[in-house]
């Protein structure tokens, strides 16, 4: 599960998030949608660890996130979380498996185990054939996959996505959404995406809408 409640988080003199509350049951998913400048993207990053608030807490899985000290974060972040942005951020000089494998060479795993566990997910996304390409030699749509697979390399409960589909084509966009519900689906994950597309987030259990700093409102399916 994700759960926060009463997040502030400054910058400055400018207050970007103003006490927020949001909760998402495990197993399921969940949308944030609102203007550019809302605080969308910085409670994602909150809530995933990659950012601190002034104030609050966090729990995720029922671990209480918002007390640990930074070691702790990076630990915990790389064992269960996953990640997608809207834009890839692959390494331009790793193939399409060294890419999606990273995350375990990190963590310290075998090599040839990650690799192993990076091609099965690549694999099972579509991309057998791209295994060996470098991201400059495939299409947005692919690389988001990499980007995807790189989320599942660590078998992580919680799957972040910022405007994950923003980047790319209706089909691509389309595909990618499906990828998602499919994996929640199998490997019962919890996810909460940022997003301005509403048709998205109506495939979602719940959807929050944030302004200024906020959760004003929440609908679920």
């Amino acid at each position: 599960m994700i759960y926060c409640n009463n997040l502030v988080k400054t910058y400055g003199s400018i207050t970007v998030l103003k006490g927020t509350r949001l909760e998402v049951p495990a197993g399921q998913m969940a949308s944030i949608m609102g203007s550019s400048g809302a605080g969308k993207s910085t409670l994602l990053h909150i809530l995933g660890t990659l950012d601190q608030a002034n104030s609050g807490t966090i729990k995720l899985n029922g671990v209480e996130v918002s007390a640990m000290n930074a070691k702790e974060l990076s630990h915990f972040r790389n064992q269960n979380i996953g990640f997608i942005f809207q834009f890839h951020h692959l390494l331009p000089e790793l193939t399409a498996l060294e890419n999606t494998a990273l995350p375990a060479y990190i963590s310290g795993q075998n090599v040839s185990k990650a690799n192993n566990r990076a091609s099965e997910l690549l694999d099972y996304l579509g991309m057998k054939d791209r295994m060996q390409h470098k991201p400059g030699q495939l299409s947005g749509g692919e690389q988001q996959r990499i980007a995807l697979a790189r989320a599942l390399i660590n078998n992580p409960k919680i799957l972040l996505a910022d405007e994950p589909t923003g980047n790319l084509d209706q089909h691509n966009a389309q595909e990618v959404l499906r990828l998602l519900l499919q994996l929640k689906a199998e490997m019962n994950m919890t996810l909460l995406l940022v997003t301005h597309d509403p048709n998205i987030a109506v495939k979602t259990e719940i959807t929050y809408t944030m302004k200024d700093g906020v959760i004003v409102d929440s609908v679920k399916s």
